[in-house]
Order: C-alpha cells, then structure tokens, then sequence
C-alpha cells in the first residue's frame, strides 16, 4: 500500500509498504488541526490512524463510493436507502443512523 501525506496542503512525504515509518513521520509533524484521513474502509487503513496522535487530533472519512456500498448491504427499501442516502450526502448523520434505530433492538439507539 502507498499512502501519500499532505500537511499544510503540500504533498510532504509518501510511504510503500512502510506502516510504521509513516505513524512515526507523521506523529513528529507539528499540527494545528485535525488529521483527516479518507478511507475505503479497509481495516488495515483504521488500524494505522489508530496509532496517529489522539482520538481528539484525528478525522476519519469513510468515501462516498465505499459508504454507499455498505449502505446498500444493509438493505431495506429503495425508498428508505434513499432517503439515507440523502441524510449523508446533507451531512446530517444523526438523521441518517436514526433510520437503522427500529430496525434491531441491539442497534444501542
């Protein structure tokens, strides 16, 4: 995997194959704001931004294609998926969950 870091909106460094040098490089860097990272969600992408800086310092993003895909293996109505769909795409996540709530009594709404 090839993971390249932008800090201060200038590609600074890029890592292959090389997980820890890139929790190292980037845990040195000085920060001002939160640390996003777009993912795929990909397990192995969550582990790495688990290890960078605090719960606090970091931003973690879900892409809109891979948050659809999942979004779809959940199932339910055309009409409901929609609307969920709607809700993320408005930014308006508390709303979207809110629409899983009834749907299973171990969902912790």
């Amino acid at each position: 995997m090839c993971i390249a870091v932008s800090l201060h909106g200038e590609v600074c460094a890029a890592f292959f194959q090389d997980n820890e040098e890139l929790i190292n490089w980037t845990n040195r860097q000085l920060r001002t704001g939160a640390i996003t990272c777009l993912g795929d969600g990909h397990e192995g992408i969550w582990n790495i931004m688990a290890k960078i800086g605090e719960d606090y310092q970091r931003r973690e993003v879900l892409d809109w294609y891979h948050l659809v895909e999942n979004l779809y293996k959940v199932g339910g109505s055309n009409k409901r998926l929609k609307r969920v769909k709607n809700y993320f795409w408005s930014g308006e996540i508390d709303q979207a969950l809110a629409e899983f709530c009834w749907s299973s009594p171990k969902s912790g709404c």
